[in-house]
């Protein structure tokens, strides 16, 4: 039998893609993969997640929540969307290239689920 949507049910949202430069040491990019590699199955117990012994709730220590900031196109902010329970599912391998002769930036993708997102209106009501 198949299930019928009902209206009410349970919230379902789409994955959370965050396109972004890659800094020139690595650095976000291997913090998101090694955030990945504790949640999954480390080689080593030196890769898992340094969780917070004070938490017993080893699913919830391994999300975090997180904000992204909507622009105008004056670069002034004009929406937060604050994402709750997040973390990461996928992430880009980095792009190399050896015919490149300019300056190129390194783009990367991460991929994260969340639980629910809320969104923030930080325009100013001048009525």
């Amino acid at each position: 039998f198949r299930d019928i949507p009902v209206p009410g049910d349970k919230l379902q949202y789409g994955d959370l893609d965050v396109e972004f430069f890659i800094d020139e040491n690595l650095e976000n990019y291997l913090q998101i993969e090694q955030w990945m590699r504790g949640l999954g199955f480390p080689e080593s117990f030196s890769e898992a997640i340094d969780l917070d012994p004070q938490v017993t709730d080893l699913i919830n220590a391994a999300r975090s929540d997180g904000s992204i900031f909507v622009y105008n196109s004056s670069f002034n902010p004009i929406a937060r969307i604050d994402f709750k329970d997040l973390f990461p599912t996928a992430l880009t391998p980095v792009p190399f290239s050896a015919d490149v002769t300019d300056i190129n930036y390194i783009v990367a993708t991460a991929t994260f689920k969340y639980t629910i997102f809320n969104v923030e209106s930080l325009l100013k009501d001048e009525s």
